[in-house]
């Protein structure tokens, strides 16, 4: 029997071989314009990736063939996150394949082309918004580890609040003292480029399960690549964010992990979701994001009134109140209780948005996380509250009338009611809520 060769199908060879002419492309790219571009082993890592998401068809970049490509990685949550550097590679391949002349296009298919890796890069330009925005997901850490965590660092904190004013002090005092003018109002661009490098590494010492692997040298590239800033700034952005970070690291807030690219900085674990929140603050403060708009819009002490009507009472039953916009839904469903002189007997719960398709139901398990103010901002705003079991419960609507500034006055007051019923035997039933 002849001896018997295992044999590649023809496609992967040619593939094999269009990768090794890329990397030699790529060697002397980088020898003639490195400044700034990743290593040659690693783009040709990513490419030969893109490849298999193609399926070989990479070896004609056609716009089809790269929209196909960009979809796989945007579709894919472990790749989404790569798309910037899916994009570089993509780039410089596409450069590649006209200078070496293994692909001619025609100027439309190249503008194709272009305008596909332009939206690409559109989608991944947000990295360091999908860094802030994975902070989210940080555990919460058990309050004894926290202290001792904030204990552990130089000096010692013994709050989480004044982790927000070490962290931002520490950068911005290696920032600003690190520009000609010494003055922090105005970042030079370079700088303001390395705080958000910064800000980006940081995100993942927080959560290290973001970008696993990377060292903060790659991690700051690749918000480099995905922010699509010139190759110039990126160098010269390096020494301010590793000084940043330097300095940070001798508090003790972020510890150095050694992995196979070099070094990445991770936090002591007590520590993780108190920066987290400090991370999304200093992003607020700098601009990058954008302040959450608070749930409850009212000022401190507005008071709502609100007429609660039964629904289908004939003659009709209401009571008009006054309550705090800050009063959380489990005191207003009491006041809601006393006020109709009912016996909380039954199961209960709040509905919002029951004029749209969609209803909002807050469980009884949740109301004391959720303010009254939250579902009643302008007059004629409403929100159900059922007291019984399912749809055959009592359902009153709460339509708030107006809001009031503070007056100082104990709340809940009834104000108002229906013909049958005295509002101050009302406003009696409730005076046990107002000594809460």
């Amino acid at each position: 029997m002849p001896n018997q060769r295992h044999h590649r199908p023809a496609g992967a060879t040619t593939v094999t071989a269009r990768l090794v002419q890329f990397e030699r492309w790529y060697a002397k790219h980088l020898r003639a314009d490195g400044a700034g571009h990743v290593g040659t082993a690693e783009i040709t890592a990513t490419l030969r990736q893109l490849f298999a998401l193609s399926d070989g068809r990479l070896l004609t970049p056609s716009a089809p063939v790269l929209e196909a490509v960009v979809t796989a990685v945007d579709t894919d949550e472990r790749l989404a996150e790569r798309m910037p550097e899916a994009v570089d590679a993509l780039e410089h391949y596409l450069d590649f394949a006209i200078e070496s002349g293994t692909w001619a296009p025609s100027d439309e298919e190249l503008d194709r082309c272009d305008a596909v890796l332009a939206a690409a890069f559109d989608l991944g330009a947000g990295l360091l918004l999908q860094l802030l925005d994975a902070l989210d997901d940080v555990d919460d850490v058990p309050e004894p580890a926290e202290r001792r965590a904030l204990a552990a660092l130089r000096p010692p904190l013994r709050s989480a609040e004044t982790l927000y004013e070490t962290v931002t002090g520490t950068l911005l005092d290696e920032l600003v003292g690190a520009q000609p003018s010494g003055d922090g109002a105005d970042l030079s661009p370079v700088h303001a480029l390395a705080l958000g490098r910064a800000i980006g590494v940081l995100c993942v010492a927080a959560h290290p399960v973001l970008l696993p692997g990377l060292s903060a040298a790659q991690v700051a590239q690749r918000l480099d690549t995905a922010s699509g800033v010139s190759e110039a700034d990126s160098v010269a952005a390096v020494p301010p964010t590793e000084r940043m970070l330097a300095a940070l690291a001798t508090t003790g807030a972020i510890v150095p992990v050694t992995v196979e690219a070099g070094v990445r900085w991770e936090a002591p674990e007590g520590l993780r979701a108190a920066l987290a929140d400090t991370i999304v603050e200093l992003a607020e403060e700098v601009g990058l994001l954008e302040p959450e708009e608070p749930l409850n819009p009212h000022p401190e002490g507005a008071v709502l009134r609100v007429r609660a009507v039964v629904s289908g009472s004939r003659p009709a039953v209401w009571r008009e109140l006054r309550v705090g916009a800050e009063a959380d839904l489990g005191e207003v469903h009491l006041a809601l209780q006393l006020a109709l002189d009912w016996t909380d007997e039954l199961a209960h719960r709040f509905e919002a948005g029951g004029g749209r398709e969609a209803v909002e139901v807050v469980a009884a398990e949740d109301e004391l996380e959720v303010e009254f103010g939250e579902f009643l901002v302008e007059a004629r705003d409403e929100l159900g509250y059922r007291y019984g079991e399912g749809s055959e419960g009592t359902l009153v609507t709460v339509t708030l009338l107006g809001v009031d500034e503070a007056g100082g006055e104990r709340l809940p007051r009834c104000v108002g009611a229906s013909p049958e019923v005295a509002v101050a035997e009302v406003d009696e039933l409730l005076a046990p809520l107002r000594l809460r």
